[in-house]
């Protein structure tokens, strides 16, 4: 089993903001979020998952503010999209994909981030 962690420096959107949102600026918000994933895993040489390759995945929103459930889980589909876009994930499917999230409130706006770890053993 290969476990990898790595954290991006910033929150994922709730539910609510995302709905919200017009969509050049949701545009706008997934492609920074591309980038922001690009930068945290370069150094962490993460290999690609291979076709109907099964990953485990937590991710941990450290926030100032905490969200209720529904809106904390549709959040992370921006930065989930993003993972399989760039290959660390075959699919998002739930026969691929386990996913966990959860949140930690913080007291200060510079402790907000976003924790990921992506573990992998078997084909889905």
């Amino acid at each position: 089993m290969k476990e990898y962690t790595f954290t991006i420096p910033r929150i994922t959107p709730s539910l609510n903001k995302m709905l919200r949102t017009h969509w050049a600026e949701l545009r706008k918000l997934k492609h920074t979020w591309g980038g922001e994933v690009q930068a945290a895993t370069f150094d962490h040489d993460i290999p690609p998952a291979k076709t109907l390759e099964f990953r485990r995945m937590k991710i941990v929103s450290y926030r100032t503010s905490l969200l209720d459930p529904d809106n904390l889980y549709g959040g992370v589909k921006i930065l989930v999209d993003r993972l399989v876009e760039q290959g660390f994930l075959y699919d998002d499917r739930q026969s691929c994909l386990d996913l966990e999230v959860s949140q930690v409130k913080v007291k200060k706006r510079s402790e907000q981030r976003t924790e990921i770890t992506i573990v992998w053993r078997e084909e889905c």
